[in-house]
């Protein structure tokens, strides 16, 4: 599997556990397509935001909108994006599969390249 370069240097970074990087090292060799679930203060919009983002299956995609409704708050999509721009575990938080409501990418802390490569991964898997 040919990786985009950027994103095997954004991992190499993350403050992540043994257990998180071999479930990433599986996601990536293709024999792994849900990560164990985070600790989530889901008392908070933030913590139902990301909460219902891990929730979004493998090869699946969802909207801004639709978390900011699952969270209570159909109006904060903005904040969602805010929220997502933050994620601090993105791949087991899969904010890459989040779009805007009209089906463009949005955005992506690790740029919108990754985020196409990631999604066309999935689908492809």
């Amino acid at each position: 599997m040919n990786y985009p370069t950027t994103l095997l240097q954004r991992l190499m970074i993350l403050p992540l556990s043994e257990n998180a990087l071999a479930e990433i090292k599986e996601y990536l060799e293709g024999k792994r397509k849900h990560f164990s679930r985070p600790k989530l203060d889901t008392s908070t919009f933030e913590g139902q935001v990301l909460q219902a983002t891990f929730d979004v299956p493998f090869g699946e995609t969802t909207t801004y909108k639709k978390l900011a409704e699952k969270a209570g708050s159909p109006r904060a999509a903005r904040a969602v994006g805010n929220i997502m721009r933050k994620n601090r575990l993105p791949l087991i938080i899969p904010c890459h599969r989040v779009l805007h409501s009209n089906g463009g990418l949005g955005g992506y802390a690790w740029g919108l390249d990754i985020k196409q490569w990631l999604l066309n991964y999935e689908k492809e898997s």
